[in-house]
């Protein structure tokens, strides 16, 4: 937090308690604001030390930057006309899958849909981001999220084993569904089905065919919001991220 939001944050608290106005001016809390300069300034400053060594400061804050990718179900094909008629996403040129020859070759006549009948969309360079799956039971399928490295990766599953939540590594043929180099699939407390991930496939560019731009670039699918049933519960499994090594 910067300095003066700091200074904005405690001058409010202190005016709302009714906090001993003198002529009309709300009084500040000095020692607990000179505290509050000491941290912007602890944190300034490991944040150009990390920079300074060529590191990604939002990298190195959380291993768990975004979401990648999120399967849904079902419906394929009306997915499809919906997301490319209204949201502005496009088929993906090269569907997840097995590669026969060693590499990802674009299927343009498939227009996003799998041999299994998912459908596949795009919304920028990656080769996918938003998969719709074919079955009975709507809602969501499955989130992606991001790691980095491998070793970020690796890091986040021992996070997770430690609080005794079973992760497997995922299949050849789940990595190949996802189009990417490593996997690993985890049951939260409440039954959603979450993965990481780490090297996914970027292939051209993307353009809408209603004009627009998605900013995903660091901000990767945006925000995910899930019903649970103990807060508590998924508050401590959202705090593993942040958890210091």
């Amino acid at each position: 937090m910067p300095v003066g939001s700091a200074l904005r944050s405690l001058t409010d608290a202190r005016a709302a308690s009714g906090g001993g106005a003198r002529n009309g001016a709300p009084r500040v809390d000095r020692r607990r604001l000179g505290r509050e300069k000491e941290r912007c300034r602890g944190s300034s400053t490991l944040a150009a030390r990390r920079r300074a060594r060529g590191g990604d400061d939002r990298w190195e804050r959380t291993s768990l930057e975004r979401i990648g990718y999120v399967g849904v179900a079902p419906d394929p094909v009306a997915w499809r006309a919906f997301a490319t008629g209204v949201c502005g996403f496009v088929p993906a040129e090269i569907v997840p899958g097995p590669r026969p020859q060693g590499i990802a070759l674009p299927t343009p006549g498939a227009e996003g849909l799998a041999a299994d009948g998912t459908c596949y969309l795009k919304l920028d360079r990656r080769q996918w981001r938003l998969a719709v799956h074919p079955g009975e039971a709507p809602g969501l399928a499955y989130l992606g999220f991001e790691l980095r490295t491998e070793r970020d990766l690796d890091r986040q599953v021992e996070r997770l084993v430690d609080e005794k939540l079973e992760v497997r590594e995922g299949t050849q043929a789940e990595r190949d569904a996802r189009g990417v180099d490593r996997l690993a699939v985890v049951q939260d407390p409440f039954g959603h089905r979450l993965e990481l991930f780490q090297g996914p496939i970027i292939d051209g560019p993307f353009v809408s065919p209603t004009g627009i731009a998605f900013e995903t670039d660091a901000l990767g699918m945006g925000h995910a919001v899930l019903f649970v049933a103990d807060i508590e519960a998924a508050l401590r499994l959202a705090a593993l991220d942040r958890r210091s090594d």
